[in-house]
């Protein structure tokens, strides 16, 4: 496939990247929701079946400390913004 009909989302930090094999549509949102399992556009629905073979979100993580992350959507030319939220993954507890 070309850099037009995919989306890869790389942590430069980790060396973990997620590949799309989609074009984004005009005006649509991707959503790439790790801790559910669940790869999604705005326009076009569901798109888990459109991750790389060597694609595996659990492999996806960020690591104590700064993190650097990039986008590639190949030559789409429209003006697209990535966001990353973060959400801490494990309760803590003081038993006394």
């Amino acid at each position: 496939l070309s850099a037009v009909e995919s989306i890869v989302i790389r942590n430069e930090t980790t060396g973990a990247v997620i590949k799309l094999n989609y074009a984004p549509k005009s005006d649509d949102t991707v959503f790439v929701d790790i801790k559910n399992r669940r790869v999604f556009s705005s326009v076009s629905g569901n798109l888990i079946n459109n991750l790389s073979a060597d694609t595996f979100l659990g492999d996806f993580v960020l690591v104590r400390g700064i993190n650097h992350l990039t986008v590639d959507v190949g030559d789409v030319t429209s003006d697209f913004t990535m966001d990353c939220r973060y959400n801490n993954l494990y309760a803590e507890a003081v038993i006394v």
